[in-house]
């Protein structure tokens, strides 16, 4: 009888064992995956964030004088610098962004494409639906001198830019997460400046 007594009594402390174990390894999952949780959160930018995404994209200007276009022009790149697809809401088209002057003397002002410039003025900018922009990627918006207008609407010549120091900003552009769930410039983006000849 004890020694049935000692099988019953190590069963018992057995099937206590595994259930230990199988609490622990329950517990462990836990913690793991909200470790797993916070490791991707914290890589992940958050979305409702201004730039945070900016580090997925550069952009670059540049201001000429030769070309199709006839007279100067800037041309304003962005780049894709991530090595994936990325959803953003932009548009390709038309540039929706300024170009900022500050001149050698008097006071700093900024450029706009003039359908945007109306609608930034009435608060209606109409955006295309969000798109991909490939790994490595990139759209280019060409802005010729003649097309482009100051806040106020006045144009601008390149005598008035002569010896100016300009950079594009562009503020519409953003990651559209799958969630949906975003601000529109949680992409934004400023280019190095450059001097105008």
């Amino acid at each position: 009888m004890s020694r049935l007594h000692r099988l019953i009594e190590l069963w018992r402390k057995r099937r206590l064992l595994v259930i230990e174990l199988g609490v622990l390894l329950v517990l462990f999952a836990y913690v793991a995956d909200g470790a797993w949780e916070r490791f991707r959160r914290d890589r992940e930018p958050d979305p409702m964030v201004e730039r945070s995404y900016a580090k997925y994209f550069s952009l670059s200007l540049k201001f000429a004088a030769t070309g199709e276009h006839g007279g100067f022009f800037f041309m304003v790149r962005l780049q894709n610098e991530s090595s994936t697809d990325v959803t953003i809401l932009t548009d390709d088209q038309r540039f929706v962004g300024m170009i900022s002057v500050t001149p050698e003397s008097g006071e700093s002002f900024e450029l706009y494409d003039p359908r945007y410039n109306l609608g930034r003025l009435t608060g209606i900018v109409a955006m295309p639906p969000p798109f991909v922009l490939k790994a490595h990627a990139r759209i280019e918006w060409t802005l010729p001198l003649s097309k482009i207008v100051r806040s106020n609407g006045e144009p601008i010549d390149h005598a008035q830019l002569r010896g100016s120091l300009v950079h594009a900003e562009l503020a519409e552009l953003a990651v559209v997460p799958r969630n949906q769930s975003f601000i529109s410039a949680n992409a934004a983006q400023v280019s190095p400046a450059l001097r105008i000849p």
